[in-house]
């Protein structure tokens, strides 16, 4: 279970990677979806998962768009501006999902009693 902004990072670069393929036009970006789970309020959209991949519908094989460049630096803070403006075309393909847990997020942060606003994080149950 994670328990750090840098984990839940590490987690999403490996669910979606670039891959290169001999005689591919453009890039394939391989996406693994990710479903948050929370308090298990049910609230993150588990349901998504009953979503066919990409392999059995075929229409969906050849989406191409573009993306920043920026995307697959792990440390955004060093790359310069005009990488940050740069973009891409590649090809997207869904490669099944995962559910991640976010129970180790339990801090309150920002309350405001009189607008009833409270930020919580994403493993907070009304007990806490």
């Amino acid at each position: 279970y994670p328990s750090s902004v840098e984990e839940i990072q590490d987690i999403l670069r490996l669910c979606c990677r670039e891959v290169y393929r001999e005689g591919d036009d453009v890039p394939t970006v391989e996406i693994v979806s990710v479903i948050p789970y929370g308090a298990g309020t049910s609230l993150e959209g588990h349901l998504n998962f009953m979503l066919p991949q990409d392999d059995s519908v075929e229409s969906n094989n050849d989406i191409i768009v573009e993306i920043p460049v920026s995307l697959f630096e792990s440390n955004n803070s060093g790359v310069s501006e005009q990488l940050k403006n740069e973009t891409k075309k590649v090809r997207i393909k869904r490669k099944g999902g995962i559910s991640l847990d976010m129970c180790n997020f339990q801090s309150i942060g920002e309350l405001t009693p009189g607008d009833g606003f409270v930020k919580v994080g994403a493993g907070v149950t009304r007990n806490s």
